[in-house]
């Protein structure tokens, strides 16, 4: 993690800068290879010469030319998060020997790579963005992208010949800083408009705007167009601080953007030259683990917050969802979960519910029909008595039709719907919990088999009142003070 997350539900545009190609880019710039690396800088100082260390440039260099750097350690690029950098040298620190005393053999055939992506986007171009001459131009790109990471990648190897691990730290120490560094130069640019950095994860920095330096109440068209110039004079700006060929790029702005902490947001993206769209990273709704009625229900009040900005329509439909599910009025397709046997389902250590069902149909089912290893299992979890587990409650989809058994709509609401929707509207409302309190609700499903009917409305304790439905008033979030260290209120 590079810049600690402050997750909220952010209502002004939040922009986001990127580094090109980082880690390629890093080795690079800093001649970062096995031919060009000086294990410290207490061994590059004895050199034949007795080389010079520059404090403005973070160089050593040779006293008979003070324009020849010969080493550079990388640890001058370890900016600490939120304040300007302040270096001091250690003897410790790696070095690598600058391109213009050596040529690196991982830097040249970066720069290939590199080079030829650079081409094939823009070739990419001139084509539309759903022609088939577009997929494959983007394919390739793509392709030479992870080639150009995986240069990267083995210089981490711990074992064989390549088994060097201090360049591959060195390039994330780099790349560390240079996230940091981004951080303090923008906020320290823009001070007295209160902008602030509110996330960065790699090579990704998310810069919150505020009202006083663009108008959110103007037209859709006049925001894009300020916030695209403030995105990219930040760009240019922070660009002048870190050696070619790095170029941190303006590439897009959410509004709004709901963070919820790392690798996990969604906003209402815009993208030059394309469409608005959500964009959802690391919520369930992208996950394929749950039930299909929490990936709907979240997506649609992702799409209510964050593309529509409707927090009461959001709030209104998922109390909608968690009513209906208790009134068992979801259709059954939204409450099929579906998991793949990997192997033979007495080979698990840990019983599943996909794992006990497959065992009961393969001892009761023919074997043509019965599932086996490589399977995906579907399952539906109906009411348990006191104490029984829920790996041993999965039944078929078939059973539910048939009328032989029923959803717990209660286990579905309190292990599979309410977790995720709680995580999103604890950022945006006091009352979150308020959401999912249902005291009595009124089943419309029957069930066929008298057995099993009396047994699910012993362990729902099932009613036949119909529940009130009553609005939930929505109360806004309050901003969380930042708390003071004791010794502030004191000389």
């Amino acid at each position: 993690m590079v810049i600690t997350p402050l997750p909220g539900f952010y209502q002004t545009p939040v922009v986001t800068l990127d580094f090109a190609s980082l880690y390629p880019s890093i080795m690079r710039a800093y001649n970062m290879c096995f031919s060009t690396l000086v294990p410290s800088l207490r061994e590059a100082q004895r050199a034949p010469r007795q080389l010079k260390w520059s404090p403005e440039t973070h160089d050593i260099k040779d006293p008979e030319d003070e324009h020849y750097p010969e080493v550079r350690p990388v640890r001058s690029f370890d900016y600490p998060e939120g304040g300007k950098f302040e270096y001091v040298p250690t003897e410790n620190d790696v070095c690598f020997v600058t391109s213009k005393k050596r040529v690196g053999i991982l830097p040249e055939i970066l720069e290939q790579l590199l080079s030829n992506r650079k081409r094939v986007k823009k070739l990419r171009k001139q084509f539309h963005e759903k022609s088939m001459d577009y997929a494959v131009l983007d394919g390739r790109q793509l392709a030479l992208k992870v080639c150009a990471n995986s240069v990267y990648g083995f210089t981490g190897a711990g074992m064989g010949y390549l088994g060097e691990k201090r360049i591959a730290s060195s390039v994330t120490r780099v790349g560390r800083g240079m996230a940091n560094h981004t951080k303090w130069m923008c906020e320290d640019k823009y001070k007295e408009y209160g902008l602030r950095c509110v996330y960065g994860d790699t090579d990704s920095v998310f810069c919150e705007l505020t009202p006083s330096m663009c108008d959110t109440n103007c037209s859709q068209a006049d925001l894009v167009k300020k916030v695209d110039e403030i995105g990219i004079q930040m760009g240019k700006f922070c660009t002048q601080a870190f050696l070619p060929p790095n170029d941190l790029e303006y590439e897009k702005f959410y509004y709004p953007l709901l963070l919820k902490g790392k690798k996990r947001y969604a906003g209402h993206k815009f993208e030059p030259g394309l469409a608005p769209k959500l964009d959802v990273k690391g919520f369930e709704c992208v996950r394929r683990d749950f039930a299909p009625i929490v990936s709907k229900t979240q997506k649609t009040v992702l799409i209510k917050l964050c593309k529509e900005n409707d927090i009461q329509g959001a709030i209104d439909y998922a109390r909608t969802i968690v009513v209906q599910l208790l009134e068992n009025k979801v259709p059954l397709e939204d409450l099929v979960m579906s998991k793949k046997l990997t192997r033979k389902p007495e080979e698990y250590k840990n019983p599943a519910p996909h794992t006990e069902l497959a065992k009961r149909l393969q001892a009761t089912q023919p074997a043509h029909i019965a599932p086996k290893t490589g399977d995906r299992i579907d399952f539906v979890i109906r009411p348990g008595f006191k104490g029984e587990k829920t790996c041993m409650r999965a039944v078929t989809p078939d059973d539910v039709r048939k009328g032989e058994a029923s959803a717990d709509t209660r286990w579905y609401l309190s292990h599979q719907l309410e977790a995720p929707l709680r995580r999103i509207f604890e950022m945006i409302m006091e009352n979150a919990s308020s959401i999912f309190e249902v005291t009595s609700v009124q089943q419309s499903a029957t069930i066929s088999n008298p057995m099993m009917r009396s047994f699910v409305q012993r362990t729902e304790g099932q009613t036949h009142q119909k529940r009130e439905r009553q609005p939930i008033t929505f109360s806004k979030k309050k901003k969380t003070k930042l708390s003071k260290p004791i010794t502030s209120y004191f000389n």
